[in-house]
């Protein structure tokens, strides 16, 4: 390239800071002023079709671009993840409805959120 040229310096200047825009917002690279991922454990249990969101929104990293790092623990019924739960150990759970139910029932202070399937 000879300096006689300015479109092909302006051409090489546009890519190079086009890559450098793309650079600095690919995954995994620190910004400046990045705030610190929140971690949250979440307790789950139904190994279904029911859970598919909640591992889809973890796999494609949709906590973390909203701020939280999640860290999934599988415990083995929903009266496991609600003692988790009440116990403080965890601040959200992913369960069935029945278990939270029946936990209020005899006088817990659990509440259901939201849920993924149509009620």
């Amino acid at each position: 390239m000879t300096a006689k040229n300015p479109r092909c310096w302006f051409a090489v200047f546009l890519i190079t800071a086009f890559f450098v825009s793309v650079g600095a917002r690919l995954p995994g690279v620190a910004q400046a002023g990045q705030k610190d991922l929140q971690k949250l454990t979440v307790g789950y249990t139904p190994i279904s079709g029911a859970t598919l969101p909640f591992f889809i929104a973890v796999e494609e990293k949709i906590f973390e671009r909203h701020g939280f790092e999640a860290l999934p623990v599988f415990m083995g019924g929903s009266p496991l993840v609600n003692s988790a739960i009440l116990a403080g150990e965890f601040p959200i759970g992913f369960t069935g409805g029945g278990g939270v139910i029946s936990s209020r029932l005899a006088g817990s202070d659990l509440i259901v959120i939201g849920t993924p399937l149509k009620s």
